[in-house]
């Protein structure tokens, strides 16, 4: 086995629906979408072993209508990486603790959301001689 890995990490592509949603706070939040294809372009290009999203995935938080929209195309965009991916979960995927951000609390159902688009919330698996843990905190 080899002792070597090449791991991708991105996080925070903030992907939002291909219209104007009126949460748009930054010029930048504008070419989001862009932004997450060109840096999935990079990890292509880069051929990792492995890549891992540290949360973020999409903007609209967990109670707008456009969430699920935006996670349609997230998934489109990611689609394009052939490695495993995993994704662990932020406030914009699962809500937040209640009163400390303007994301919804986070509830079993948000929770159980990110498991069908994205996996699993706790998981831990090998990739070589490493091992890896997932842990939703």
């Amino acid at each position: 086995m080899s002792n070597s890995l090449k791991i991708a990490i991105i996080s925070d592509t903030h992907i939002r629906p291909n219209f104007d949603d009126g949460q748009q706070a930054f010029p930048s939040d504008a070419i989001a979408n862009d932004k997450a294809k060109q840096s999935v372009n990079a990890i292509i290009k880069n051929n990792p072993d492995v890549v891992f999203h540290l949360g973020d995935v999409v903007h609209p938080i967990p109670s707008l209508e456009t969430h699920l929209p935006a996670i349609e195309i997230a998934k489109d965009i990611f689609s394009a990486i052939k490695q495993p991916i995993y994704f662990v979960p932020g406030n914009h995927d699962i809500g937040d603790k209640q009163g400390t951000s303007n994301a919804p609390e986070s509830t079993h159902k948000l929770l159980t959301s990110f498991e069908e688009n994205w996996g699993q919330l706790y998981q831990s698996f090998d990739i070589g001689d490493f091992h890896f843990i997932i842990i939703n905190s």
